[in-house]
């Protein structure tokens, strides 16, 4: 397996957190005739992620983002994800109220839906209120979990933590994410292996897909979203923004192109020769987590291909882009470092959606938790806490 398809990978599954408006969009959206890239548009300083010096990767409060297809205005959503907690999702109830306190520690792969069936779940199954607060960053991984659980340990003294991942987390390096500003309205993603808000590019890469700008206004989605509602190919092509925004994408990608041809690919991976025994900050911080006395569980969350496995107890290192030999070697030293075993979690999905996978997942092939996997994540975790807690 190539670092460049590995890559490739972590990339894409970055997209598929924060940019729902690609779920279910074929190219074919706009009908035979189609002409143009397709990219990420945010309004600054409105994106889904924001830099933060401890854990790489915060979360702005609200996030504004669309989507630029086959070189027309798509969509544009404005929502607002991050709670009172400074967590991901709806607060439900009270945290500091509630009788069992959970900590999720996870990536797209645990999105708000499935904490907020958790909590429900559990809550039923126990008699006593229950709090989930979700941590989860889009493309994270194992060596950002127990970052992210440091710092938050003590200021939330959960009573139980969950640190969820699908296979892709045991090669995820540490990132850390900002916005760089190239000119008067535009900024590039970057996503960076070391600390600090300075652009390295021997370290660091422009994200591929994604042009930030504080031209949006509200003015301008009204005009595009009625031209959207009324089939208005021509504004949606040729407004002014529009072609501003293709031009600036352009800019980018020479850019990064420009980027690779002198410092060479920055891979946004572990190398195939890193070692968690080696990583003097996660060994520190499994002891942190390991003396706090707060029981968790390492959990693997399974993807597609894994429950279409013969063995779905199991990870399917290659077909997620993770080199089998280095996957296995990982999951043996986090076992090793922690003290515990990784749970897989479809050990515990009811049986009735191991019999009928139809609906579990966003794409055949892909592997993000569609709808009815959120409800059997929600149950299996409930019913995993529920054992522990004999």
């Amino acid at each position: 397996m190539s670092s460049n398809w590995l890559h490739n990978f972590l990339r894409i599954s970055f997209c598929a957190f924060i940019l729902t408006a690609f779920a279910g969009i074929t190219t074919d959206a706009w009908g035979e005739e189609k002409s143009g890239p397709t990219f990420r548009i945010f309004s600054y300083p409105n994106t889904s992620w924001k830099y933060d010096a401890e854990i790489g990767t915060g979360m702005m409060p609200i996030w504004e983002q669309g989507t630029i297809m086959d070189g027309a205005f798509h969509s544009m959503t404005k929502t607002e994800p991050v709670n009172k907690y400074g967590n991901y999702g709806e607060a439900i109830g009270s945290y500091l109220e509630a009788d069992v306190k959970v900590a999720l520690f996870g990536s797209s792969f645990t999105a708000p839906e499935t904490s907020n069936k958790l909590q429900k779940d559990l809550a039923q199954a126990l008699g006593k209120s229950v709090h989930v607060l979700n941590f989860s960053i889009g493309s994270t991984g194992i060596l950002s979990m127990f970052d992210v659980a440091k710092v938050k340990i003590p200021e939330f003294k959960p009573d139980i933590m969950l640190l969820a991942y699908n296979a892709t987390a045991y090669c995820y390096p540490r990132i850390w994410r900002f916005n760089m500003q190239v000119d008067d309205h535009t900024w590039y993603f970057i996503q960076s292996l070391k600390e600090g808000l300075d652009f390295d590019p021997k370290v660091a890469e422009v994200h591929g897909t994604s042009i930030i700008s504080d031209l949006i206004t509200d003015e301008w989605l009204a005009k595009m979203n009625k031209a959207k509602a009324e089939g208005d190919e021509t504004t949606l092509r040729e407004d002014p923004l529009v072609k501003q925004f293709i031009k600036d994408f352009e800019k980018s990608v020479k850019y990064r192109e420009t980027l690779e041809e002198t410092f060479g690919h920055v891979r946004i991976s572990l190398l195939p020769d890193y070692s968690y025994h080696k990583d003097q900050r996660f060994l520190d911080n499994v002891e942190f987590v390991n003396n706090s006395g707060i029981p968790y569980y390492l959990v693997h969350v399974p993807t597609h291909p894994e429950v279409k496995n013969e063995n779905q107890s199991d990870f399917v290192f290659p077909d997620v882009g993770v080199p089998e030999e280095q996957g296995r070697r990982h999951v043996i030293e986090v076992n090793e470092i922690t003290g515990k075993e990784v749970v897989h979690l479809v050990d515990y999905f009811e049986q009735e959606y191991l019999d009928d996978i139809t609906g579990l997942f966003d794409h055949p092939t892909g592997g993000h938790p569609a709808s009815r996997c959120t409800e059997a994540m929600g149950k299996a975790f409930t019913k995993l806490i529920v054992e522990g807690m004999k």
